[in-house]
């Protein structure tokens, strides 16, 4: 099991969600807390360079969990982001929280 670690502004975007939402978001997060790096897909997208990143999508809802590895602990998962899908908004604020712009 891996503990989660949230980002200051993460953790924000998530007290924001309504309950609906925050239902679906914390579902990925047990899957992050189960598996770790395991658990959605990696980041590929080339006009950030977030490799080191993975996502869970909820397409319905228009959300993104972005998270990585903590550089702490490999028992620890750093939740950076928790945002819209729209206009790669998710992608810029994760790329600023991580120091990339």
């Amino acid at each position: 099991m891996y503990q989660l670690s949230w980002f200051k502004k993460a953790a924000e975007e998530y007290r924001k969600l309504d309950g609906s939402q925050k239902i679906q978001v914390k579902k990925g997060l047990v899957k992050i807390k189960e598996r770790g790096l395991q658990a959605g897909k990696p980041l590929t997208k080339k006009k950030y360079d977030l490799s080191m990143c993975r996502e869970i999508k909820m397409r319905r809802l228009g959300l993104r969990i972005i998270f990585k590895e903590s550089n702490k602990s490999i028992q620890i998962i750093d939740i950076v982001c928790v945002g819209k899908r729209s206009d790669e908004e998710v992608f810029e604020t994760a790329a600023k929280l991580l120091g990339l712009l």
